[in-house]
Order: C-alpha cells, then sequence, then structure tokens
C-alpha cells in the first residue's frame, strides 16, 4: 500500500490489485491520499455515487475533500444534484475530460483517481482508452496532476483484454505497481 503511496512523486501511477483484496486497498488507498491531498477526485467507474457513499460511511471516509464523477446513476435513475459530484450521462471519454477538468480547474483536485480502469474496457476499445490516457498524460490542463488507475489484474470474463491493455498501460505510466 505505502509503495503506491511513495510511487505517486510520479504524476501518472498503475495500482494492479488482487479481486479479493480490491474494496479493501481501495477504501486504504482513499484514507492515505485524504491524508496527502487536500482535494481528490475519484472517478466511479463500477460504483454509483449512492453506493460509493454508503461504503465510505461505514468505513469512516469523509467526504468533503472528494469530488466524485459518477458515470453510472444516470442510467438508472435522475439523481439529486449534490455539490461534491458530477453525474454523467454515460461512460462517455469526451464527457469524462470534461469532468476531470472541471474538478481539477473549479474543485482544485491534485489527484484524480479512477476506480476501476478496467471497467473502461467494456465500453470502449483498448486504443480509445489509451488515446483517453494519453491526453490525461499529455494536455496542459491535466498534465500536471497526478493520476492512480485502480485496477483489478484478474477477470475471469474479459482477461485477455486485460492482460494487453496492463501491456499498453506500461507505454504510458511513470509507474506500475503489483500488490499481491
Amino acid at each position: 500500500m505505502e509503495l503506491v503511496i511513495q510511487s505517486l512523486k510520479h504524476n501518472f501511477v498503475v495500482a494492479l490489485l488482487e479481486e479479493k483484496e480490491y474494496e479493501e486497498n481501495t477504501f486504504n488507498f482513499i484514507k492515505d491520499l485524504l491524508k496527502k491531498y487536500k482535494k481528490i477526485c475519484y472517478i466511479l467507474l463500477q460504483s454509483s455515487y449512492a453506493e460509493i457513499k454508503e461504503e465510505f460511511s461505514k468505513n469512516n471516509i469523509p467526504l468533503v475533500k472528494i469530488h466524485f464523477i459518477d458515470i453510472l446513476s444516470k442510467h438508472y435513475e435522475n439523481p439529486k444534484k449534490t455539490k461534491n459530484c458530477t453525474f454523467l450521462d454515460g461512460p462517455s471519454i469526451p464527457d469524462l475530460l470534461i469532468g476531470i477538468a472541471n474538478a481539477i480547474k473549479k474543485e482544485k483536485c491534485e489527484i484524480v483517481l479512477f476506480d476501476n480502469i478496467s471497467t473502461l474496457l467494456s465500453y470502449h476499445s483498448s486504443a480509445d482508452i489509451e488515446n483517453f490516457t494519453n491526453t490525461l498524460k499529455t494536455n496542459k490542463g491535466y498534465n500536471k496532476t497526478k493520476k492512480l488507475y485502480l485496477m483489478q489484474k484478474k477477470d475471469k470474463v474479459i482477461q485477455k483484454e486485460i492482460d494487453k491493455f496492463i501491456c499498453d498501460l506500461r507505454l504510458f505510466a511513470d509507474k506500475i505497481v503489483e500488490l499481491n
């Protein structure tokens, strides 16, 4: 865990996690990041804001220093507006980029945390996600902000795609950390 936090001296870090400890590790990352950064942008790719808010409450994680970007809730309901969450219509890469840019500029987020970046493989090609990653790494509005991609190493359904995606991310990431 500490190895990933120390790796954030780099701007773009990928943390590869085991499925069985993914949720616990994610909560521990958040707690550690809240000690280090004034504001976090948390990209919700596999949970809704309502779900994560409940889980954070159970795990004593304060929401005040986190701005969420939720790609799921609007698909199922018309969520109530809240100051610390941007609800997107779906997993559109242009919408994600705009949401992240706003979180960095308006909310003063110092780090962007993607929970579980491989989820985007369900919606986009690996090449599209690589272009998205390259934009986050090189474009002026994003390049100074730290990025942490959390990713499960194994997925029975799309393991081939995940293995290829991990190889592709090695081209972009400043650091890849595997936690066992």
